[in-house]
């Protein structure tokens, strides 16, 4: 590096060294020069202009550290990157929203949901069908949807520990079978209605038989929604939508590593249901 490279680099050092602590620098001449008037009497004349600069700085720091706090407080009301919703069906309209999103980008678009017993994600699809069947088509029509959700049958032997007698849970898990079938019949129907088929939506399902560790949303590669399924002793039971569920978007640093690894987790189910079909994990349709 030449001379000038070298007294470049040291100006432009001196000078976001300078910017960052102007404050400082303001109050550290102010307290030379008033000492300086103090002990050096030709310099007397000057100590109340270093007073009154000293005061300047003070005041200049102060309004720098008010208007700092007050944009962190504003920080959350404006579009955050990470948000946390106390439960998914408080985050519902913002799901439905960036599922929309991923419609309009035709076969561009992709969404993922990783559920249980997609109790609460039938209600989801439901509006979601309705949303859909508002939206003018893409010139490209063809957004992939992929379903992963427990096996009925896993969930019709499931017993959980806990306070629940064992029988009852029985009970409580055939109930949730026959629920869950129910919702796929449904799912099937609204996939073959005119609010799908015109969007030439490829909806596709895939069963597991595992207790989920959460449940997730990605929309394509702008928005992950997610929440952890926690044990209930209580119940004996896995409360999942109940929980909070957080919102990252693809600006937030945290995005990639996050969408990574619950997209690692979706084509691993999707792996195994292709190696296993009939075992643990199975395909059950594609419905386009």
């Amino acid at each position: 590096m030449s001379m000038l490279e070298k007294s470049q680099a040291l100006a432009s050092n001196l000078a976001k060294l300078t910017l960052t602590y102007w404050n400082a620098f303001l109050l550290a001449i102010a307290l030379i020069g008033f000492l300086v008037g103090e002990l050096w009497p030709p310099m007397k004349a000057y100590k109340d202009s270093f007073v009154v600069l000293g005061a300047v700085a003070a005041v200049l720091t102060l309004l720098e550290v008010k208007l700092l706090l007050e944009k962190r407080r504003e920080a959350p009301l404006q579009l955050s990157k990470v948000r946390m919703f106390r439960t998914m069906r408080e985050a519902r309209s913002d799901i439905l929203s960036g599922m929309v999103d991923q419609v309009r980008l035709g076969s561009k678009g992709s969404i993922t949901i990783v559920g249980g017993r997609i109790r609460s994600i039938i209600e989801l699809i439901r509006e979601f069908s309705d949303l859909v069947s508002r939206e003018a088509i893409s010139n490209n029509p063809g957004c992939k949807i992929r379903l992963f959700m427990m096996s009925p049958e896993f969930v019709g032997n499931l017993l959980l520990p806990g306070a629940v007698e064992v029988e009852k849970q029985k009970e409580r898990s055939a109930a949730v079978m026959a629920q869950m079938r129910a919702a796929l019949q449904e799912i099937e129907n609204l996939v073959k209605s005119t609010s799908f088929s015109a969007h030439k939506i490829n909806f596709e399902i895939d069963y597991y038989n595992d207790i989920p560790f959460a449940y997730y949303y990605l929309l394509g590669d702008e928005r992950i929604f997610f929440g952890g399924y926690i044990w209930n002793e209580k119940t004996a039971d896995l409360d999942g939508p109940s929980s909070q569920c957080w919102e990252i978007v693809n600006s937030a640093s945290e995005f990639s590593a996050m969408h990574n690894w619950l997209q690692n987790r979706a084509a691993f189910l999707g792996a195994c249901s292709e190696l296993r079909k009939g075992t643990d994990i199975q395909r059950n349709a594609n419905f386009v």
